[in-house]
């Protein structure tokens, strides 16, 4: 193995171990990550371990919700590989502040060049250069984020901006000049007449302080700054060598010297960061479908689950919204999809969270403080906003436990006995803290808690709670029906402010021409369960958003993917695009039939589904939550038809075996009428020749 190898291979080994370890530490400080971790992590080793050979930057594209870790696991790694000062956030959602745009690319900027770097492009999706209107898809005028383009692409930057140094010649140039002008005189770079002159002018403009020893017509103070851009043809390049080339100039001179470097100081310089690791780290609402939801009713598992299905394509055809096709291919195929958190994951977090929070209180007072999972529950319910990642359970771990502190220890300082330990729970609404002296108990306290997501769980048991009841059991005993689907979750008295929902997690990631009907019916089954049990002149005006989204899907189904008569793709504004059909008079009768027909499927449906419509809506006027499990059961004993909930549909598989075994069945159809016309034919052969020798003979 030559030297160079032997060199490496000390250095590239310690890399790796270090790696491995950083991966290992930071899966016990995240959680429900590990996948994600893998992933940056080895993203990054090739970076890590051999920068130097790399020609252009390594672009990782990290997406998931707010609130999953994305930008904390990599400032965090950066910091354990202790390269803090080599790595730069760049905050998209920052128009000013040390983390914008401008600012952020000017401290790049200022790095040296083609040195190994890591660049953090944070909330990405608000770099976009596409927005949506009535008419279509137009192009954002965002010139200042034009530059990140050419740093993904090519790993260059031109340095455009205005820097320091070219005010500060500008405004000593126009000095020079005015007291030029005035009878100042400057030999060997020395002001040597009308020096008082000069020294007010330059401390009016914060050049000089104190009188000088020397005064220099250019001050020191530009030295520094002034050297960077000396022209070449000087071959100066220290500090040291510049005073002394100043001191050889007189007036003229000097102006002309300061001109010259003003011109190269105007210059754009372009800066190079083929060796830098890129992270592009955004959320994009239209990838995970159902982030807008801010109900905790949803259950954790099953949204992360929902986003455990979305894929890179799923990612691009999410750009596509926000970005041009030619940005997107400048991100390449690298994408880290973050799932969101399921119940484990958030658990974990609050026990990992408590545990520091008891372990630095103890570490500070000596006493050690326990908990059961009562308070785990506690937090959990209170805190867990599935769309909304750590952050809202961050904040009730201090709203019910930080925040009483002070009332613990209050207490803990009027008992006479020392207190070794404090052990916590919950109870109705209650934090319960028992105080121990060598095991033994001295007392306990109970602070209330306010239960805000608590009081809104809450039957209310009033009109409104009547209204929705039906409502949502409408949806749900349609999708039962028409679908064959057990909703996951459905409530009367819902979290994030509105009265209801129904959750539904279908297992089918498609949508026939011949579900879209009872899908549509679906969305208009609520306000139909309200003329059907209260009556035409009772319904309410709750059923917005669901007429909404059939009209929606009906009019994506017929006007974008072919499910009409026609297969046309359809545009109402000429302007949107000149490839599409845009007389749509004719498709939008069809939507309307469609819309019609849905709404008659629903009425039916609910009619057929009497018994069970009543017999859920009743529990959920007196029920805040009515889980799948129960809705099977419910459904068994008062659902109109047999369901196997769980049985999954093979139509489409089944279809292609039936029509292969067909196929079979015509092949052996064929062969046999071959045979039968073959032995047909021989027998007529053998009879010819027959009759054949028979004449010959005769």
């Amino acid at each position: 193995m030559n030297n160079n190898l032997m060199e490496l291979k000390e250095v590239f080994n310690e890399k790796i171990n270090r790696l491995e370890k950083i991966r290992n530490q930071l899966k016990t400080e995240f959680t429900g990550i590990d996948k994600a971790i893998d992933e940056v992590v080895d993203n990054i080793r090739s970076w890590y371990t051999l920068a130097e050979i790399q020609t252009q930057p390594n672009v990782v594209n990290l997406w998931g919700l707010t609130g999953v870790g994305k930008t904390s696991l990599l400032l965090r790694i950066a910091e354990l590989l202790e390269i803090k000062d080599k790595t730069f956030r760049i905050d998209f959602g920052a128009k000013y502040g040390p983390h914008s745009f401008n600012q952020s690319v000017q401290q790049i900027a200022a790095v040296l060049n083609d040195e190994p770097l890591i660049i953090i492009l944070d909330e990405f999706q608000h770099a976009r250069t596409i927005e949506k209107n009535l008419s279509g898809k137009k192009e954002v005028e965002n010139g200042a984020h034009r530059l990140v383009w050419d740093l993904l692409d090519s790993g260059k930057i031109i340095e455009n901006f205005w820097k320091q140094i070219v005010t500060e010649i500008l405004k000593h140039i126009r000095s020079l000049k005015m007291l030029i002008s005035k009878g100042m005189l400057i030999e060997n770079g020395i002001v040597v007449e009308e020096k008082s002159l000069f020294l007010e002018e330059m401390k009016t403009a914060m050049l000089i302080d104190t009188e000088p020893e020397e005064y220099l017509a250019i001050p020191q103070s530009l030295h520094y700054e002034l050297v960077k851009y000396v022209p070449q043809r000087y071959n100066l390049d220290m500090v040291e060598e510049l005073v002394l080339h100043l001191k050889t100039l007189n007036g003229k001179e000097t102006i002309r010297f300061l001109e010259e470097a003003l011109l190269i100081a105007r210059q754009p310089v372009e800066r190079k960061f083929s060796k830098s690791l890129i992270f592009v780290v955004g959320n994009l609402d239209e990838a995970y479908k159902i982030n807008n939801n801010l109900n905790t009713d949803i259950s954790a598992d099953e949204f992360y689950e929902v986003s455990k299905k979305i894929t890179v394509p799923d990612i691009k055809s999410a750009l596509q919204e926000r970005f041009r096709d030619e940005q997107i291919a400048r991100l390449g195929n690298n994408h880290i999809i973050y799932p969101a958190l399921n119940k484990k994951a958030y658990r974990q977090l609050i026990t990992m969270k408590l545990g520091e929070y008891f372990k630095m209180l103890e570490k500070h007072y000596s006493i050690h403080w326990t908990y059961d999972s009562t308070l785990i529950d506690k937090i959990y319910d209170e805190g867990v906003y599935p769309t909304q990642g750590a952050r809202p359970v961050l904040t009730t771990i201090y709203q019910l436990i930080k925040s009483q502190t002070a009332l613990i220890f209050q207490a803990v300082l009027q008992e006479e006995k020392e207190i070794h330990e404090i052990s916590l729970s919950e109870k109705d609404n209650k934090l319960l803290c028992t105080f121990l002296s060598q095991s033994n108990q001295v007392n306990a306290l109970s602070i209330p808690l306010r239960s805000k997501l608590g009081e809104l769980r809450k039957p209310r048991n009033n009109e409104n709670q009547a209204i929705t009841a039906v409502h949502e059991a409408g949806h749900a005993v349609v999708i039962a029906h028409l679908l064959n689907e057990a909703p996951k979750i459905i409530t009367a008295t819902a979290t994030d402010g509105k009265e209801g929902f129904v959750f539904s997690r279908s297992n089918e990631d498609f949508t026939s021409k011949k579900s879209l009907l009872n899908k549509v019916a679906v969305a208009l089954a609520g306000i139909m369960a309200e003329k059907y049990i209260f009556g035409k002149e009772y319904i309410t005006l709750g059923a917005s958003s669901d007429i909404q989204k059939a009209y929606s899907l009906i009019d994506n189904a017929f006007k974008n993917a072919g499910m009409g008569e026609k297969l046309y793709h359809y545009a109402s504004n000429k302007t949107e695009n000149s490839t599409s059909f845009h007389q749509i008079e004719e498709v939008e009768k069809e939507i309307s039939n469609v819309i019609d027909a849905a709404q008659i499927l629903a009425e039916e449906t609910l009619k057929k589904e009497r018994r069970m419509l009543l017999e859920l809506a009743q529990i959920l006027q007196n029920k805040s939550k009515f889980e799948q499990q129960e809705f099977i059961e419910l459904y068994h004993k008062h659902g109109a038809k047999k369901i196997d909930f769980k049985n999954e549909s093979t139509h489409y598989r089944d279809a292609i075996v039936k029509a292969l075994k067909e196929l079979e069945s015509m092949k052996d159809i064929a062969i046999h009428r071959a045979i039968v016309l073959n032995k047909s034919q021989q027998k007529d052969n053998v009879i010819t020749d027959t009759l054949k020798s028979w004449r010959d003979e005769k």
